[in-house]
């Protein structure tokens, strides 16, 4: 498809819906939330994050994708998640 086709959006739409299918089944991890829209955000452990990235990244060659760790608060478009400490009594 060239990049000017009406099609291209929905073609990669549909491929990335397949890649995210497929990534998501093979996670040994329950994740808290996933939020996708055009970035992905979730929240995974940090010992798992390159193993994640490696599962997105083994998709397709050309397809390579980089991942953000946050700590405390994680902006996504606009929404902001922010991770509070509670504390024990």
């Amino acid at each position: 498809m060239s990049i000017g086709s009406p099609l291209s959006s929905i073609i990669a739409n549909l491929i990335l819906c397949d890649l995210e299918a497929r990534a998501l089944k093979s996670f040994d991890i329950p994740l808290l939330f996933y939020l996708q829209y055009i970035d992905i955000a979730t929240a995974i452990p940090r010992d798992k994050t390159q193993e994640i990235l490696n599962i997105f990244n083994l998709f397709h060659f050309r397809l390579q994708f980089t991942i953000q760790v946050e700590r405390n608060e994680l902006n996504f478009f606009y929404l902001k998640i922010i991770k509070k400490q509670h504390k024990r009594v």
